[in-house]
């Protein structure tokens, strides 16, 4: 069903007009009435002064004398061109104008007599029984000696109605003058506040349409209109200001990304891609990608896959992976607001293969390296041996220290790159008992605790853990030594737990710490935090960075909670 439009012009002028015509019918009609009162009054005033000059025209003789009075009434009338009628208190007529007074009833009951006695003058209009029609009696009592008489002058309505249709004609026109004079001015009016409110409109039709170079200007005979439409021109300065800043935000942005080597795609949450730049182009080597679903276009199913869960639990997420001989780096995010994606790839190819080429070098070089510092330390121990100088067994002794500490870093490098080579091999999960696993640790590393008397507590509220045999004994034989490193005195403790999700193993020691900056810092390679002790003891800095790597292939997590001079908690948590 069709709408009728209700303009503000239309809603104006039609109440506007109604109100106006209802209040000059009003005003007329009240008007005819109080003019017509008005006009009956002076009749009436006109009428009593007329009876006066009548009763002071009779005397005795005249009022005793029946024929006489009618005669003499008759006249009057005459002149005055009016029906008089003479009544006595009784209600008995004795003389009147125009008809017989012997036929004519008792007028007792007549309102303007019964008025009459009771406030000696009366006035009414009334249908006459006698002459057929409608007349205006005008009645007052008068007294000559002893006699009380009533005299009444009547006049037909007909009469004055002559006069009174000549006001009924003039107010009409004054009515219909004022109502043609009021629309005029309703429709200026009105046409004086609608307009500018249906040009605003306009504008504002144009301007939800981007169309903000126009201002409007009104008179300032409306204070509301005239502050309207200055707001309005304010309101739609600032807009076109805002738009063009955005637009040039924009232009920025586009810039940037275009110019931004790493592949980006926006993605909605229907699955198609709304934004990206050239280097997305380039690194799937696909031109048709505006508002394609991001399969079409990656067809890769491995990280597809990886999208459509990153979508379901929008967790921000970095995903390694292989497309065309590349290896790609994809981080993605969740915009919560208009719910779309971002993801970034970028191609990290170069970097692995310095990185393989790096790992070959270190282990290549570690290889090489081992057999001459095994010959250097054996013939250092023969030398030592036969060796009577004490002198000289001091500089063999340093010789063989330094000689160990480049055996150790070497072994240590060999197992990370051991480990790191076999990353994509299958691993071998069963079912550890804790108990005897760390039974074996303790007697591992027992002369260690004995030559600093530290303690070593296992707390075990859980017996068996699923998990890779060789690789949980790498984590906790490094942790387990690296505190004992940096630990002189106190204790070492050991826990399991566990929760609905996960195992969660502690290692706690009572040492010397690890400095809040250090922190971040202490799973990288040969990185350690405190160099003094370092040097002291024969380490390669490795150990942290190999037990990193064995709990990421277990897909667990570490993390570090340590206060300097109180000592560190190692906490891993690894899936059920």
């Amino acid at each position: 069903m069709k709408i009728k439009r209700n303009t503000i012009f239309s809603y104006l002028i039609r109440n506007y007009f109604i109100l106006i015509f209802l209040s000059i019918i009003s005003a007329l009609v009240f008007s005819y009435f109080a003019i017509k009162d008005i006009y009956l009054d002076a009749l009436n005033e006109d009428a009593e002064t007329d009876l006066i000059l009548l009763n002071e025209s009779l005397n005795e003789n005249i009022i005793e004398n029946y024929e006489l009075l009618n005669l003499k009434i008759k006249d009057i009338s005459l002149k005055i061109k009016k029906r008089i009628t003479v009544i006595k208190k009784d209600g008995s007529v004795i003389a009147d104008s125009e008809q017989d007074y012997k036929t004519m009833d008792n007028h007792i009951n007549r309102k303007e007599i019964a008025e009459a006695l009771i406030q000696n003058k009366a006035y009414s209009i009334r249908y006459s029984t006698t002459l057929k029609m409608d007349m205006i009696y005008t009645a007052a009592m008068f007294k000559i000696n002893d006699i009380y008489y009533i005299l009444r002058i009547s006049r037909t309505v007909k009469n004055n109605e002559k006069m009174l249709n000549y006001f009924k004609k003039n107010i009409f026109i004054t009515g219909l003058l004022l109502i043609i004079i009021m629309t005029f001015f309703v429709y200026y009016f009105s046409r004086k506040i609608s307009v500018p409110v249906i040009k605003i409109s306009e504008l504002s039709k144009k301007a939800s349409s981007g169309i903000l170079d126009e201002t409007i200007y009104f008179d300032k005979s409306l204070y509301e209109i005239m502050s309207l439409s200055e707001n309005f021109n304010i309101m739609t300065a600032s807009l076109n200001e805002r738009i063009n800043e955005l637009k040039t935000e924009k232009e920025e942005i586009n810039a940037i990304i275009s110019s931004v080597k790493e592949g980006i795609m926006v993605v909605n949450n229907e699955g198609r891609i709304i934004r990206y730049n050239d280097s997305l182009i380039k690194l799937f080597n696909r031109e048709d990608i505006d508002n394609k679903f991001y399969w079409e276009v990656i067809r890769d199913n491995e990280l597809n896959d990886y999208i459509k869960n990153f979508k379901k639990n929008n967790k921000n997420k970095i995903k390694e992976i292989e497309y065309n001989n590349k290896i790609l780096f994809c981080s993605m995010n969740h915009i919560e607001y208009n719910k779309t994606y971002i993801f970034i790839f970028y191609d990290a190819t170069e970097i692995k293969n310095l990185e393989i080429i790096k790992k070959d070098f270190i282990s290549n070089v570690s290889h090489e390296l081992r057999t001459p510092l095994t010959a250097i330390r054996g013939y250092i121990e023969t030398l030592m041996e036969e060796e009577t100088d004490k002198s000289k067994i001091k500089y063999y002794k340093i010789i063989e220290r330094h000689a160990k500490r480049l055996i150790f870093i070497i072994n240590d490098l060999l197992s990370l790159s051991k480990l790191e080579e076999q990353k994509d091999q299958k691993m071998v999960i069963e079912e550890i008992k804790l108990k005897k696993f760390f039974k074996h640790l303790k007697i591992l590393f027992q002369d260690s605790l004995s030559k600093k008397d530290l303690k070593l507590n296992i707390k075990l509220n859980i017996e068996i853990i699923k998990s890779d045999m060789f690789m949980l004994e790498q984590i906790f034989i490094n942790l387990i030594d690296n505190a004992i490193k940096y630990t002189d005195k106190g204790k070492i403790k050991i826990t399991a737990d566990e929760n609905a999700d996960s195992y969660i193993l502690k290692v706690k020691d009572t040492g010397i710490g690890i400095p809040e900056k250090d922190i971040d810092r202490i799973f990288e390679r040969f990185y350690v935090a405190d160099k003094s002790r370092s040097r002291k003891s024969v380490g390669s800095g490795l150990g942290l960075a190999i037990v990193k790597h064995n709990v990421l292939q277990l897909n667990g997590t570490i993390d570090v909670r340590s206060v300097p001079g109180e000592g560190s908690v190692f906490v891993m948590k690894f899936p059920k």
